[in-house]
């Protein structure tokens, strides 16, 4: 009876659930390095030294972590260890990461890496249709060169941060510290687009006009011998210099409207290139040109020449 009762007993107990299996959480792999850009040097090894915490177990000794090194290098950066390698010799930096990485920094790394990180800050600056984000992302990492205390951080902060984050700020107690500024700022910058998105949500077609207001324009059949070819548009700017041989955007033109958030046809700013005001206008000009009067239009154009 005591045995069956134990029996009964165990049945009835809840049966602990195995606990789940953990799966160790997958790195990507480093982006491979070819030599060619030394600001890409810093990730490329930062990318290596992930994998070989996640995986002490593989590369617990150095021969193992300068090898996998190699396999993503390409271009110069491959040729440069290449040699050794097929010579059948062994280089002291073939077991030794630490004089692996000496040999990548000392031929494919920044010369100076203190005063670039300082030429660089100093330039800095957030552009007015950009996020706080992006522009907090660039100043972290240039500040990781500098040994620059909090003050003076703070201060070159402050000094690269768009006019419109400047204007919002004095409406916020001043912050203290470097922290305090970025929390502030990015706080700031997130209601500016929240409401921007307000704005269009409100005004969805603001250069559009109701159609309803607009009055239906009479026309006399006698007078269409007489109409007037109707004015062309106001003449572009100087873009000498901006465009190539092809009549295009040159690329370095191209990249400066990109960063800047400009349109690509007039250089403007709160409208890409689909929506020109100018390129519409020209439109305009252009069918209302040919339809109005095509026969004045080619009289005048014969006078012109």
């Amino acid at each position: 009876m005591a045995t069956i009762a134990l029996l009964a007993k165990t049945l009835a107990a809840p049966r602990a659930e195995a606990a789940p299996t953990a799966h160790p959480a997958k790195l990507r792999e480093p982006d491979t390095f070819d030599g060619s850009d030394a600001n890409k040097l810093r990730t490329f090894i930062f990318q290596c030294s992930l994998h070989f915490q996640d995986q002490a177990n593989i590369f617990s000794n150095d021969l193992a972590k300068v090898t996998y090194a190699l396999s993503f290098l390409t271009g110069s950066a491959l040729g440069w260890f290449e040699p050794a390698l097929f010579k059948g010799l062994t280089p002291p930096w073939i077991s030794d990461w630490d004089l692996f990485r000496h040999e990548l920094e000392t031929n494919f790394g920044l010369f100076d890496l203190v005063g670039e990180a300082e030429a660089d800050i100093e330039i800095l600056a957030m552009p007015e249709a950009s996020q706080a984000l992006t522009y907090f992302v660039e100043f972290n990492r240039l500040t990781s060169r500098l040994q620059w205390d909090d003050h003076a951080l703070m201060h070159q902060a402050y000094k690269g941060l768009a006019r419109r984050i400047k204007n919002e700020m004095v409406h916020h107690d001043k912050p203290l510290t470097l922290l305090g500024l970025q929390k502030l700022v990015q706080a700031i910058d997130s209601r500016y687009w929240e409401r921007k998105a307000e704005i269009t949500c409100e005004n969805p077609h603001p250069n559009k006009a109701d159609p309803k207001s607009e009055p239906k324009a009479t026309r006399n059949p006698d007078t269409l011998s007489q109409a007037k070819v109707p004015e062309s548009p106001r003449a572009a700017p100087d873009i000498t210099g901006k465009l190539g041989k092809d009549g295009k955007l040159t690329p370095q033109e191209r990249q400066r409207c990109l960063d800047n958030s400009l349109c690509l046809f007039c250089g403007r700013t709160r409208h890409v290139a689909k929506e020109c005001p100018k390129v519409q206008a020209m439109a305009a000009w252009a069918q209302a040109a040919i339809a109005e009067s095509p026969a004045s239009f080619i009289e005048v154009e014969a006078k012109k020449d």
